[in-house]
């Protein structure tokens, strides 16, 4: 039996280890099975020469748990901050994206994303244990300055928070700054969006062929862009015309089904019928570099190219905002709310779960929402609220 190994689709890597007399199996939370070999066989020695300051954030953690595991008190050494002080932003990323409900989790690509923008401004080599209050404001502000809107930054301040508490949670640090932050407020960074038949019809014609299913997907059915960008075939039946999630699958956490307008049915068919044996995926790109599904960072050149080709969009709307017109032209095609909201997917949690769980329509109420839908309720308009002030001085010193 190999010494290292993966028990599970989704699981961590599982290494075995002979230590105190005893046989000890312990997952490692690394990214490849190279990096998992790497990092055993730096414990094997760690533990023959009982020496651990080499070891990295990964493998500290994992030191830790054989302890803990072997019933014996961990070294001071493992648990003092000696060893914390090099424990740099970039080593704290891979630690973070490999701790198994980061890795397992729907937002892990929003969170690289974030970390990201992070790293460029406080760089791979910033020592965590030194970030506190007045670098978060910093971070902040600098997002601002960039052009980003406050709900943008509030986003990726999500992001941070759950990255501390993380290493909170590994005992790499004592407490999560952001917790002492105050979000932007996005009141002063609203949007009112809608757009035109013609304008769609243009975006439409100019998307490439492999991104143009999902702005006819987010168009016709008010999804979510994730959840267009990782449809599969399982949550699709076109003999019902229906498009099935399950809690996995979307933002509220909660099952939801989506009618399919007459106009998606040859969509749906074309995607289904070129998918490949190899992927449950339907919207994917077939280029040089091979078929592969698209990612959400993917998609921002392609909208961006397009909508600045196109005049009378401006400023630039964003993808989601298809999603926003679709709500628009249900309310302009009577749909009523009850079952627009249902398939927008807005659940209020103050609403009671028995209420909540009659929002489930029948096949044929929202069949026949859907056909009742038309698209062309006026001409584009595009609003956004004039940008907040950048952040005072005397918060960015702290």
């Amino acid at each position: 039996m190999s010494a290292v190994e993966k028990r599970g689709k989704n699981a961590d890597w599982s290494a075995r280890f002979r230590v105190f007399g005893k046989q000890i199996r312990v997952s490692i939370p690394a990214l490849s099975e190279s990096d998992a070999r790497r990092i055993r066989r730096e414990l094997v020695f760690a533990f023959k020469v009982d020496e651990f300051s080499q070891l990295d954030a990964i493998g500290r953690a994992v030191a830790r748990n054989i302890f803990r595991k072997s019933g014996y008190e961990v070294p001071p050494e493992l648990e003092g901050r000696s060893l914390k002080e090099e424990l740099t932003l970039w080593k704290a990323a891979e630690l973070f994206l490999n701790y198994p409900k980061i890795r397992n989790s729907k937002g892990r690509e929003r969170h690289i994303y974030a970390l990201k923008n992070i790293v460029n401004i406080w760089g791979k080599e910033r020592i965590i244990k030194d970030l506190w209050v007045g670098d978060v404001y910093e971070y902040m502000e600098k997002r601002s300055q960039a052009g980003m809107t406050n709900g943008t930054v509030n986003r990726e301040l999500s992001t941070l928070s759950k990255f501390f508490r993380v290493l909170c949670e590994l005992k790499e640090i004592e407490q999560n700054p952001v917790k002492y932050v105050d979000r932007l407020s996005e009141k002063s960074g609203e949007r009112v969006v809608y757009i035109s038949w013609k304008h769609f019809q243009e975006i439409e014609t100019r998307s490439p062929d492999w991104f143009r299913p999902i702005v006819q997907i987010i168009f016709w059915s008010g999804m979510r862009v994730g959840e267009a960008l990782n449809l599969a075939s399982n949550h699709i039946n076109l003999s019902r015309r229906m498009f099935f999630f399950g809690p996995e699958d979307t933002k509220e956490d909660n099952k939801k089904k989506v009618p399919i307008h007459s106009s998606l049915v040859p969509v749906i068919q074309s995607l289904l019928e070129r998918k490949p044996d190899t992927t449950d995926r339907v919207i994917l790109i077939n280029d040089t570099k091979g078929t592969r599904p698209p990612s959400e960072e993917s998609l921002k050149n392609p909208w961006r190219r397009i909508v600045d080709s196109i005049q009378g969009l401006s400023p630039r709307p964003r993808l989601t905002d298809l999603r926003h017109t679709w709500r628009r032209n249900a309310f302009k095609s009577e749909i009523p709310d009850r079952i627009s909201e249902s398939i927008l997917g807005h659940w209020d949690a103050e609403v009671p779960v028995g209420r909540r769980y009659g929002r489930w329509m029948e096949d044929d109420d929202l069949l026949e929402a859907i056909d009742r839908l038309t698209v062309d309720h006026g001409e584009t308009h595009i609003w956004v609220s004039p940008k907040p002030q950048p952040l005072p001085s005397s918060v960015t010193n702290l």
